[in-house]
């Protein structure tokens, strides 16, 4: 790893702390973990207990000693990271079992769906609550590396969205192939959704065909397609708002500006004086 460029050293610390699933070995050497979780490295991250994104930083990499059975004094396999947030030095700690060749996450507070369920901040308003449960069960299930299990829960998301745009239509295709339904119901779509068909495909096959593994590893993938499709509807329901809004304000504009000045324009002329 020392010998990746920085950015992706940078990438590679912060995604073994926020992003890694838990008991999933990632091959990094023991020798190299001092510099993914590097004392006073900082990035910004979301703090559970802010409830906002924050400057956090490593503030202790514990390596602790602990005595072999047969009564040895050796470097303990189990490391502990604390990051701090900044702004308000709240304390976020990560756990990790060591060999010779690899990492594995083994615990973690605040845990990932927590941090994942702060991070749905810019698209939460525009998801209904399941949506928001759902999405949160699958970072959960995909943590632990149950990866189809993930996939039945993002796939649940889009069919529920597909459905309510199907209540708008005066004549859906309930019984034609999902994916028909998905073209079918385009205009009440967000674009993002009905412009990618393999999106729930994917989905489909995970749940029906592919390995954990293979999951496990599309999940970022499809989950990434999931927040796009919640940017596109609040992008959608923002623009009508402030179409909305702007009309209003054109109305009343010409409302007022329509009377002619002085008047109402419906006073009678006054007879000229004698």
């Amino acid at each position: 790893m020392s010998q990746l460029p920085e950015d992706e050293q940078r990438r590679v610390r912060w995604g073994l702390l926020f992003r890694a699933g838990l008991y999933k070995p990632v091959a990094i050497a023991v020798s190299e973990f001092g510099l993914v979780a590097e004392e006073g490295d900082r990035s910004d991250a979301f703090c559970v207990e802010c409830a906002k994104e924050s400057t956090v930083r490593v503030v202790r990499h514990v390596k602790r000693l602990w005595q072999t059975p047969r009564g040895h004094w050796s470097i303990s396999p189990f490391l502990e990271v604390e990051v701090a947030c900044l702004r308000a030095d709240h304390r976020m700690r990560f756990y990790f079992f060591n060999t010779d060749e690899s990492l594995t996450k083994i615990g973690q507070h605040p845990s990932l769906a927590d941090i994942g369920k702060g991070e749905l901040g810019r698209i939460r308003r525009v998801m209904e609550k399941q949506d928001q449960d759902d999405l949160v069960r699958a970072d959960g299930l995909h943590a632990h590396g149950i990866g189809a299990g993930s996939f039945v829960y993002l796939r649940r998301i889009v069919e529920r969205m597909v459905i309510d745009a199907e209540h708008k239509m005066d004549n859906p295709q309930s019984g034609a192939r999902f994916a028909d339904r998905i073209k079918a119901a385009r205009e009440h779509l967000p674009e993002f959704l009905a412009d990618n068909g393999p999106l729930y495909a994917i989905l489909s096959k995970g749940v029906h065909e592919l390995t954990e593994d293979e999951c496990n590893e599309a999940f970022p993938v499809v989950r990434a397609g999931i927040e796009q499709v919640f940017v596109d509807l609040r992008a959608r329901r923002d623009s009508a708002a402030a179409r909305e809004q702007t009309q209003k304000a054109l109305n009343a504009l010409h409302s007022k500006h329509s009377q002619p000045k002085g008047g109402t324009g419906n006073e009678q002329p006054q007879a000229p004086p004698e």
